[in-house]
């Protein structure tokens, strides 16, 4: 495998050899960082970058990564990128290290350290985690509590916004950035899912749904029914 200079976008997909083991995992993380290294300090390509890094805790599983990673943030301007985390929420740098350990506290600074934030909606317990670790105002914490979908609090530098960014306004951005297939219902399965018909949601009709034999029999079907 080489970098390809000309390509406008390289990734590098590792999913599968963290699912080998810790090991592994930091052996490829620590292949990739250093060539990563290389490609981003040749200032004599005089090109700007940006470094993206999806599941952001993944790439801080050592002392040695964190620094590099500290590194990329504090001197971005002298190598000509920007680096974009992605957290699906705070607690994924508690996987980093051990409870109060150096790593963990650098994960944290880290994060801490980016200037510009975007926070979707989060729940009860992520409020609290931004208020600590990034400084996040109680009101805005409580706000994202209760952002719609779509929605996010943009911080960047000194302001903040709240920003409704729902790609659906024409039909190329909404293909563009679909993402919940998995979470539909494939069409030849439709059948085995029963509605209830019943207006109030919380007290639907179950009797039409309901066994007519309570008796333990009526309960256990046929074998060949279950299989």
């Amino acid at each position: 495998m080489s970098f390809d200079d000309d390509a406008p976008i390289v990734v590098v997909d590792t999913s599968e050899l963290f699912a080998r083991g810790d090991l592994v995992a930091q052996l490829s993380q620590i292949c990739t960082t250093a060539w990563n290294q290389a490609v981003i300090s040749d200032r004599d390509a005089h090109k700007t970058r940006y470094v993206i890094r999806e599941e952001g805790w993944r790439d801080m599983t050592s002392l040695a990564s964190l620094q590099m990673y500290q590194q990329w943030l504090k001197l971005s301007r002298h190598y000509g990128i920007s680096n974009i985390v992605i957290l699906h929420k705070m607690g994924d740098l508690d996987a980093v290290g051990e409870a109060d350990s150096q790593e963990r506290n650098l994960a944290y600074s880290i994060a801490g350290d980016i200037e510009n934030k975007f926070i979707f909606r989060i729940n009860q317990q992520e409020a609290t985690s931004i208020q600590q670790r990034l400084a996040v105002p109680p009101a805005h914490a409580d706000m994202a509590r209760q952002l719609r979908r779509g929605e996010f609090l943009a911080y960047v530098g000194q302001y903040s916004y709240l920003v409704d960014a729902f790609a659906t306004s024409t039909p190329w951005e909404y293909e563009l950035f679909k993402t919940d297939d998995a979470m539909n219902l494939d069409p030849s399965r439709a059948g085995e899912l029963q509605y209830f018909d019943s207006p109030d949601l919380y007290e639907p009709d179950l009797d039409a749904v309901w066994p007519a034999d309570t008796a333990v029999d009526g309960w256990l079907s046929s074998s060949k029914e279950l299989k």
